[in-house]
């Protein structure tokens, strides 16, 4: 028999609301029937139990959903299966301990820590207590994203010779954190994903009068002689998530915020893929259900989240000229 998921959330900004909405959507019973690994019969058992957040003023109750102003009061009080970790990154390392802890199954939003000891840690007491991590690594789930993997595996157009990520957009005034933290770890995750580990050929920062990083430029090699470069800036004030492939027979163009892609076969033919529509908030929370119950293989992992830490980590001891 299928069990009753009691889902939390922590953290209640704008992407607690968005996970909120989803989860929402999921316990009316809409989801996608593309889904695998019958999972669809334990999402009509999800259920979102509580919601913890510094800004409520009390602990209340409405809508058969619990309130706390304290997170590890709820964690005391609430017998859950799950949270979504969507508070700021800098306490996602403490939350996800206090956690894993009370054996509880975590998504965390992207960064899962601050640094690649956190995740560390957090990965090894996870393994230890036989629980499940899914990283909030949204893109992954992005459909253009799949459609470009498997023209890479399948070497629809020859060898890959370089690439190019664009992630430009003015800077969220809600986000605390570094463009390397917050915008610069989607397209490592990607770029490994595609092309597998990389190592840094060169890297140019532009810097706020406050001295943090606002725009990155990252140069990037890979053992198959692969090349690549990221662009993430704060400072280009269109909002633009891209990518362009070249590869010996032709190039991939595809645009992460429409959802297209545009392919061009040199002397051949081209074409433009468009029309892709899905939630990948959705979609994503549907993967971490079946994780917890190893229905199907988690399109991300705590492996994949400790291997852009490292990146990360390299980059920002750059910035800080370390």
């Amino acid at each position: 028999m299928v069990k009753k998921t009691r889902l939390a959330i922590i953290g209640f900004g704008k992407m607690g609301h968005i996970h909120l909405k989803a989860i929402t959507e999921i316990m009316g019973g809409t989801y996608e029937p593309y889904y695998k690994g019958g999972v669809g019969k334990y999402l009509d058992k999800v259920v979102i139990d509580s919601i913890a957040d510094l800004s409520f003023s009390k602990n209340s109750k409405k809508d058969n959903i619990f309130y706390f102003s304290n997170y590890q009061e709820m964690l005391d009080k609430r017998k859950l299966d799950a949270v979504i970790i969507a508070a700021p990154t800098i306490n996602h390392f403490e939350i996800a301990m206090a956690c894993i802890e009370k054996k509880i199954n975590l998504l965390i939003e992207k960064p899962v820590g601050c640094t690649v000891g956190e995740i560390r840690k957090i990965k090894n007491a996870s393994e230890d207590n036989g629980l499940f991590i899914l990283p909030g690594h949204v893109e992954r789930y992005n459909p253009v994203t799949l459609d470009v993997l498997e023209y890479l595996k399948y070497k629809v157009y020859g060898k890959t010779k370089h690439y190019e990520f664009t992630r430009t957009s003015r800077k969220p005034a809600r986000i605390p954190d570094s463009i390397i933290i917050d915008k610069l770890v989607h397209d490592l995750d990607l770029l490994i994903f595609f092309f597998g580990k990389p190592k840094i050929s060169d890297v140019k920062f532009v810097y706020d009068k406050h001295k943090r990083v606002v725009e990155c430029d990252l140069q990037l090699v890979h053992k198959n002689k692969v090349t690549g470069r990221i662009l993430s800036s704060w400072k280009i004030p269109s909002k633009q998530r891209t990518i362009k492939i070249d590869a010996e027979r032709g190039f991939i163009t595809a645009d992460f915020l429409k959802k297209n892609l545009h392919i061009q076969r040199y002397n051949e033919f081209s074409k433009s893929v468009t029309g892709y529509a899905n939630n990948q908030i959705k979609d994503q929370i549907a993967d971490f259900i079946a994780g917890i119950y190893n229905l199907t293989n988690p399109l991300v992992t705590i492996n994949d989240a400790l291997n852009c830490g490292i990146i990360v980590d390299k980059i920002e001891n750059f910035s800080k000229g370390r």
